[in-house]
Order: structure tokens, then sequence, then C-alpha cells
């Protein structure tokens, strides 16, 4: 499902996958050509929604690491220290 659910996505536009091998490559398109919007099952969306809320659940601070705030004036790495919180919280 990792690589369907984002072909599959009416809401995604363009998929980056990481490719290391031309295995890859050929499974990688083999899933793109049998996938279409819509292509996951109720189950499947069922599952990726309750996922997202047990995730979500556990996020504390909603950080996107844009890096706007980069320019501590004590140097600070912000992004990364909220970071280091949220996966604090995921994996305790």
């Amino acid at each position: 499902m990792g690589f369907t659910f984002p072909v599959g996505s009416t809401r995604i536009n363009v998929v980056l996958s990481g490719m290391t091998s031309m295995e890859h490559v050929i499974e990688n398109v083999k899933i793109a050509e049998n996938a279409h919007a819509y292509s996951l099952t109720d189950g499947e969306r069922d599952l990726i929604q309750e996922v997202r809320e047990v995730y979500n659940a556990k996020v504390h601070v909603d950080c996107t690491a844009c890096g706007y705030c980069i320019s501590c004036p004590n140097g600070v790495d912000i992004p990364k220290n909220l970071n280091m919180l949220n996966e604090f919280f995921i994996y305790i």
C-alpha cells in the first residue's frame, strides 16, 4: 500500500520514489500502471484514517520544519528540537 496510496490519491499530483535498483523501477511502474484515483479499498482508506488519528493525537507541536524560525538569535535549531519533542511523544 506504500506506493499505491499516493498514486491512487486524488490529492497528490506528483509521486517521488527513491529507487536504488532496476527492480524498484519495474515494481513502481507496475503499481502506477494499475493504480487510478480512488483505487484504495474502503478498508485501506479506513486504516489510513485510523493511523492518521493515532499519529495526530501523539504529535504535540504541528511544526512543518519550514525553517522560518532558523534565525533564532540564540542559535537554537527550533525545527530540530520540535521534531525531537514530537518523536519523544510518538515513540513512548
